[in-house]
């Protein structure tokens, strides 16, 4: 687990996470990405950049093309279009560069030959840390700090009580203020209170639980494999849907409640 300490010169910032993108397929919602984009960059926001950022290629995807004993040749291919990908999504993001605070990684990425990670590739293109599986993010503000700790998220279950089960998990690893996690693609967020005993007196301590979204589809009309309609792999499983797009996360130590976590733009 990676730790890094950012100092904040003013109270108050502005922070959009994303991850979930999947980016490739038709089923990416560029136009809903771009509007998020654009709002953070209207609010002088910063990222932190959650994980599975293109489809290509996922864990057990990975694992049958290493067992194959490709051509260098085929290898290049697939190393050409994982780039090809990266390239696209960087130009995309291209207004939020030098804006990120960090990146973990997801499950969708491509491990080049030299052992660098496609997740790593788009870090670097974005001017932003790569933080590995699981991070925390001390933001030192003038007279205060908050940490937030974030990882894309394992396991599966189709309930949102499921998704904040598992979130939840991250309380009793690490303890901060605002807890980040991807993969189930659904965005929304609980304020939870533990007490604490700071000099002989009780006080509460705010936690948030944010599930961080998605941009990916998972019905649309029209989608299509090869030439013929077939739905994605959410509509394959019956997955149910969820309501994409994103989160912000707004924190201002004037404030007397300091952290303000909302669904949107």
């Amino acid at each position: 687990m990676e730790i890094i300490r950012v100092p904040i010169s003013k109270p108050s910032i502005t922070i959009l996470p994303i991850g979930d993108i999947q980016y490739g397929p038709d089923a990416v919602d560029v136009g809903l990405l771009k509007l998020y984009i654009a709002w953070g960059v209207e609010h002088d926001a910063y990222y932190i950049g959650m994980g599975d950022y293109i489809d290509f290629a996922s864990p057990s995807n990975r694992q049958a093309l290493a067992g194959a004993a490709l051509y260098d040749s085929a290898r290049n291919e697939l190393d050409f279009r994982a780039v090809e990908l990266v390239d696209d999504l960087s130009s995309l993001l291209a207004a939020t560069n030098g804006r990120w605070l960090g990146m973990v990684e997801g499950h969708h990425y491509w491990t080049f030959a030299n052992g660098k990670t496609s997740d790593q590739m788009l870090a670097e293109k974005l001017g932003s840390p790569f933080l590995g599986t699981m991070a925390g993010i001390e933001l030192m503000l003038p007279t205060d700090s908050i940490d937030i700790v974030f990882h894309h998220g394992s396991g599966g279950g189709m309930t949102p009580g499921w998704a904040f089960n598992k979130l939840n998990v991250m309380r009793t690893i690490y303890s901060a203020d605002i807890y980040l996690m991807g993969h189930t693609h659904r965005r929304g967020v609980i304020a939870v209170d533990n007490l604490v005993s700071l000099k002989g007196k009780l006080l509460s301590m705010t936690q948030w639980l944010v599930l961080t979204g998605s941009f990916l589809r998972g019905y649309y009309q029209g989608s299509s494999f090869a030439g013929r309609p077939q739905g994605t792999y959410v509509e394959q499983r019956m997955l149910p849907p969820v309501a994409l797009g994103g989160i912000v996360i707004q924190i201002d130590i004037t404030q007397p409640s300091p952290i303000s976590v909302t669904v949107g733009p």
